[in-house]
């Protein structure tokens, strides 16, 4: 299974996607995407009517991309202020997405730890350094560098990026712990079946 491919349908589940649609989406080849739905369709994840792929089981989905899902490793940082720096971020023409604990916060008001964790696109690394000075391992900030798929279904919210709420599930039970306790508020929130 293919973590860009779960991204797709799990954040826009309602759609039915024509293969063309989702070789644009993914940048996967046409055969890539058509072996990838064939599997898929095997295990009754997906349907295929006419030339389109519809999502049918949804949990069965999200269950197999939390099963694969590694969060890249992060980069640690020390800021005095986490509000300062969420308007630093609004303003710094970065793309970056809030995920774990900080974006489920904003969202559900569940939790609250005293750290921000975003990612930021691998190619906007290096503004972000100049941003938050110092690398240090101890620090309450942590920015996973990543591709743009990640970004995929982002929601804006109060002048901040957040990476989609199945994205936020998904990373939250992977940090396991009291992210599991925070991804099972999300879900029931945002409905995800779980």
């Amino acid at each position: 299974m293919n973590e860009r491919i779960a991204r797709l349908l799990l954040t826009y589940p309602n759609k039915e996607w024509k293969q063309k649609e989702l070789v644009l989406a993914t940048g996967y080849s046409k055969g890539f995407i058509s072996q990838e739905m064939k599997k898929l369709s095997y295990e009754n994840i997906v349907s295929r009517l006419d030339d389109k792929v519809v999502l049918i089981d949804f949990p069965k989905l999200l269950n197999r991309w939390v099963g694969i899902r590694k969060l890249p490793k992060p980069l640690y940082f020390r800021v005095i202020s986490i509000d300062k720096l969420e308007n630093k971020l609004k303003k710094s023409g970065v793309r970056y997405a809030l995920t774990l604990f900080r974006a489920a916060w904003h969202r559900i008001k569940f939790l609250k730890i005293e750290k921000i964790e975003f990612y930021v696109r691998k190619n906007d690394l290096e503004r972000i350094r100049k941003l938050l000075g110092r690398e240090d391992i101890a620090g309450n900030v942590e920015v996973y560098p990543a591709d743009d798929y990640v970004f995929i279904g982002n929601e804006k919210l109060k002048g901040l990026y957040l990476v989609s709420p199945v994205q936020n599930y998904v990373d939250l039970i992977c940090v396991g712990g009291s992210g599991t306790r925070v991804a099972l508020q999300l879900a029931k929130r945002y409905e995800l079946g779980v």
